[in-house]
């Protein structure tokens, strides 16, 4: 939602996602009960209506030999009643089966007919493949620092040359890029798939042909499907927020302060939620954020100023995106364009001689800086099929604590 009033403006994004795995289990399982309890007393249904059919039949033949057909026609509507009251405590006998679970337990009990128990099976089975898969995301996080020859951000077509390893990014607008698909701003593609770890510090050197880049943050996640995973590296800054209660009367006036601690993050987090579907294709809804530091300003409360206190409010730079991805498994999605400009007007000179008027100048020195930098996310789901360390995750058997991690250095005491 959003909204617009004065010179103020506000945009407002809410995203909820809700996963109750065994409670929807259940329920589906019951519904599938549902179902072919119908099929059961339908085919009950026919077959007590075959049977009808032929003592109506014979009935029918009695009553006109003795006692006519009037009475043989009332014999079969009463069998006709009779029939749908067996049908229904049928089905009320079918409903009998529940279905008992245990989620503390990893438990759930069926009691049903062979049918039943071998389609209830066979959901059971399509469920936990989808539920049992895991994807590996890593992620980087860049900050590039634009030189003059780039002042409108990286040029994505240059990332990749011929016949060498990394991007192939097209722009929206460029001659690379249709008409008919301007809504899209990118089109990805990764020139070497079958790597099985990727090679993202390769594809990152190649950014220093556009400025200065400094890796804010590096991080890998293990997520199962549909399963949220929030991933923070802040610092929690500190300040107090001052409020001051002045009560006066005829002879004196008194002032009270009360503080209230304020506890805000400063860093990176990430939130991800995957989807994997049976071709290993990853659908990814994150959110990105970096939070940092720029300096303080002054609380502008007129009660503080009148007491003499100072209260420093910190002042934040937030640089986040929300979207939803759709990638390939091992494939390698770019999200950027998220730049900021930075003045620095710096002064320096000796104390006293450099406020003589006009002469002053001489013994000054002033540096002006203004730098453009741009955010860069890559990202890589790698779908993992046997998440152990002779598996999938071979790769970081090095980075493990040998067998002798835990036993203490010579010298120095076990602690």
């Amino acid at each position: 939602s959003a909204g617009a009033g004065g010179n103020n403006s506000q945009l407002s994004i809410k995203n909820a996602s809700k996963n109750h795995f065994w409670d929807t289990l259940v329920k589906n399982i019951t519904d599938i009960l549902n179902e072919t309890d119908k099929e059961i007393v339908v085919g009950r249904r026919a077959s007590t209506a075959t049977v009808q059919t032929s003592d109506e039949k014979n009935e029918n033949a009695a009553g006109a030999k003795s006692k006519g057909e009037s009475e043989g026609s009332k014999s079969a509507v009463v069998e006709q009643q009779r029939s749908s009251e067996q049908d229904f405590k049928d089905y009320r006998t079918l409903q009998a089966a529940s279905v008992i679970s245990n989620p503390e337990a990893g438990i759930i009990t069926v009691r049903a007919t062979g049918k039943q128990h071998a389609k209830i099976q066979e959901f059971i089975v399509q469920v936990m493949r989808s539920a049992r898969r895991q994807v590996l995301i890593e992620a980087t996080i860049a900050e590039v620092r634009l030189n003059s020859n780039y002042q409108q951000g990286i040029d994505w077509s240059r990332l990749r040359l011929a016949g060498a390893k990394g991007f192939s990014i097209t722009q929206a607008g460029s001659a690379g890029l249709p008409a008919s698909s301007t809504g899209s701003m990118l089109i990805l593609d990764y020139l070497n798939p079958t790597s099985k770890l990727g090679d993202l510090s390769a594809s990152l050197s190649l950014l220093d042909s556009f400025g200065d880049v400094k890796v804010l943050s590096s991080p890998k996640l293990s997520v199962m499907n549909n399963q949220t995973a929030m991933l923070r590296v802040v610092d929690n800054l500190v300040y107090f927020t001052i409020k001051a209660d002045t009560v006066s009367n005829q002879t004196t006036t008194t002032t009270t302060f009360t503080t209230t601690a304020v506890t805000v993050p400063t860093g990176f987090t990430m939130s991800v939620t995957p989807q994997i579907d049976d071709s290993d294709t990853v659908l990814l809804n994150l959110r990105p954020s970096i939070t940092r530091l720029l300096g303080y300003v002054n609380d502008p409360n007129p009660s503080l100023a009148t007491a003499g206190v100072t209260s420093r409010i910190p002042q934040l730079q937030t640089r986040e995106m929300e979207s939803v991805l759709k990638i390939g498994n091992n494939q390698i999605a770019v999200m950027g364009g998220l730049m900021q400009d930075e003045i620095n007007n710096l002064t320096d000179g000796i104390p006293l001689l450099d406020r003589i008027p006009v002469a002053g100048a001489a013994f000054r020195n002033r540096n002006d800086t203004k730098t453009k930098t741009e955010l860069v996310i890559f990202l890589r789901p790698v779908v993992i099929k046997d998440a152990s360390l002779d598996g999938d995750f071979a790769a970081f058997r090095s980075s493990l604590p040998t067998a002798d991690f835990l036993q203490p250095e010579s010298g120095k005491e076990s602690p």
